[in-house]
């Protein structure tokens, strides 16, 4: 644990472990009633009007219901990217702060005393949305949000008195079709429409825009969870700019009249289709007209594309692959004996009829080069060999300058498929941060350095993921007999810089429902003891990473009453990524 927030006395063996719930209440889950809120007041929440976000929230309004226990917000406003989280703070506090949209309990990410919701769009579904709030020191009401936008529910009330007929034949017209192509905004061409009857699972298509992280101009769309693949027209490669929930589509990309887009991401996968007035229209196959069958060959018109050549393996090396701008570099991997102390990594040469090397641009960084080590490659003539630590990110992009001329650049593109560094940016662009996973482990923190030592604590960049044996960070219980307390029992690994460790849990209790509660934990134990035996956490837990354990006891049970527990272990680790050990249930029925 982070020993300037934890105790730092870690104790050697606990017999009794002396935590008692505070405030405590077994609560029945009823909802309250509210249809009409006509007779509120409403006033506009902060950013309602942003040509940004999903149009549908536009100019909503928000009240608070009759009979909360608080009157007034401290914040309701939308904010972050596309505006597409409504964040909402009150004059309550943050104990057992607990809230629901509709009904909905997990569309609501609480953070201290403050509320996110996002995608907004994707839980303010009606036209008057109901959000519940309460907390544990007796703060609870609602919160109503009308979105004009969207239309009322129609009903049919049906009158039980009045005499049925039997209806007269009636002639049913025409459907009509209305328009699906919606225009893109961003564009004074009005070239770019998408299909409003394909969107699947899209959060919001924002506009056209070039955003500082893009290359270039595209689509800024996004979707439910962290992107990791965008897919136009079957092309990975080169085709948008990721950014957590959201991505820039290339307008280069969407060549086609109609371009199909997917995304893969942490809930699933999204598509669109997305219409460029001046693509390329697909070929079509027309059905013969004739008995007699043809026998000539057909043609296939083959689509120009500005896509970059295919990645490469690089010779001698099972971990590099390389995309070049000309097919005269000659690339392999290679430790060539020069410098003697230095490492190995992948050898250039220069382009037909160019002379050596004179100025080298890595990732944007630029260097002069000399004959000899440059740190990040040795130069030796005309050659480069660019060291494997140059090379440790996902992928390098690298801009080399010959004699004679210095304005003329040759790129180079180097992918490391093996690399351990992640791009930190696909999980923390949105709160709750996400994080990787690996079979078999779970997430552990960001790290600057690869033996784990300085924390990544940045939102953007490149680091390393620590990841520790997945029984860390489960949970097993103790009963004390009779049945008065149940008692939950987690690990962590060696590490004591957590910001957090804590259990969730909910359940049932004599027939009740146990509201969620979340508990942090301010000790961490050695050892402790169960049935008079002592245990260390490695061999309770049965992996090699669990170091330290930490518990948490529910007492003041009645000795024959039955109920049904749900527990999740957390921890959040030094980087503020909070991670979700696995959950377990236990069931204490009396004799």
């Amino acid at each position: 644990m982070k020993l300037t927030r934890f105790s730092k006395q870690i104790i050697a063996v606990v017999c009794v472990v002396a935590m008692v719930v505070a405030g405590f209440a077994f609560v029945p889950s009823d909802k309250a009633n509210a249809d009409d809120y006509s007779g509120l007041t409403f006033t506009d929440i902060t950013n309602n009007n942003n040509s940004e976000f999903d149009q549908k929230l536009k100019g909503s309004q928000k009240a608070i219901n009759t009979g909360s226990t608080f009157s007034t917000l401290n914040v309701c406003q939308y904010q972050n990217a596309g505006f597409s989280e409504l964040y909402i703070a009150g004059p309550w506090s943050a104990a057992n702060l607990q809230a629901t949209v509709n009904g909905v309990a997990d569309s609501v990410a609480v953070e201290g005393a403050g509320l996110r919701i996002y995608n907004a769009a994707n839980y303010l579904t009606k036209r008057y949305n109901v959000i519940d709030v309460s907390t544990s020191d007796g703060t609870s009401g609602q919160i109503i949000v009308f979105c004009p936008e969207i239309p009322p529910e129609e009903t049919t009330t049906v009158d039980p008195s009045a005499p049925t007929t039997s209806a007269e034949p009636t002639t049913t017209a025409e459907p009509t079709t209305a328009n699906p192509w919606k225009e893109i905004g961003g564009d004074a061409a009005n070239q770019w429409y998408y299909n409003n009857n394909t969107k699947q699972n899209i959060s919001s298509v924002v506009n056209i825009q070039q955003p500082p992280w893009a290359s270039e101009k595209g689509v800024y769309i996004t979707v439910p969870a962290g992107i990791s693949v965008v897919d136009v027209n079957g092309k990975t490669e080169d085709v948008a700019k990721i950014d957590g929930a959201g991505a820039i589509v290339y307008l280069s990309a969407l060549t086609k009249k109609i371009n199909e887009v997917t995304f893969t991401h942490g809930l699933g996968t999204s598509y669109i289709q997305i219409k460029n007035e001046n693509g390329s229209e697909d070929p079509t196959t027309e059905a013969p007209t004739g008995e007699t069958e043809s026998t000539e060959v057909p043609t296939t018109t083959v689509e120009p594309t500005t896509e970059a050549p295919h990645w490469v393996d690089v010779a001698g090396s099972n971990d590099y692959k390389y995309w070049s701008e000309t097919d005269t570099h000659v690339i392999s991997y290679q430790n060539p004996g020069w410098p003697d102390e230095k490492e190995s990594g992948i050898y250039v040469t220069n382009p037909d009829g160019l002379g050596a090397p004179v100025k080298v641009v890595i990732d944007g960084v630029e260097t002069n080069v000399a004959q000899g080590d440059n740190d990040t490659f040795y130069c030796m003539g005309a050659g480069l060999l660019f060291y494997d630590s140059t090379l440790v990110k996902p992928e390098v992009n690298i801009d080399i300058y010959y004699a004679p001329t210095t304005t003329q650049k040759h790129e180079l593109k180097f992918k490391n498929v093996n690399s351990p560094l992640y791009d930190v940016s696909e999980y923390k662009s949105t709160t709750p941060y996400t994080y990787p996973s690996q079979e078999g482990k779970i997430f552990a923190g960001w790290y600057a350095d690869s033996s784990f030592t300085t924390p990544y604590t940045e939102t953007t960049g490149y680091a390393y993921a620590k990841f520790i044996d997945e029984k860390v960070l489960t949970v097993k219980f103790q009963m004390l007999n009779p049945c008065t307390a149940v008692r939950f029992v987690s690990t962590i690994d060696d590490c004591l810089d957590y910001e957090e460790a804590g259990f969730i849990f909910t359940g049932t209790y004599a027939g009740r429902v146990i509201q969620e509660h979340t508990k942090a934990i301010t000790k961490v134990y050695k050892t402790i003891k169960a049935g008079g035996v002592v245990e260390n956490p490695s061999t309770a837990f049965g992996n090699d990473d669990s170091a330290y354990f930490f518990t948490y006891t529910v007492r003041g049970m009645v000795e024959n009453a039955t109920s049904h527990w749900e527990v999740t272990p957390y921890f959040v680790t030094p980087d503020g990524t909070k991670v979700l050990g696995t959950q377990n249930t236990k069931d204490i029925v009396p004799n």
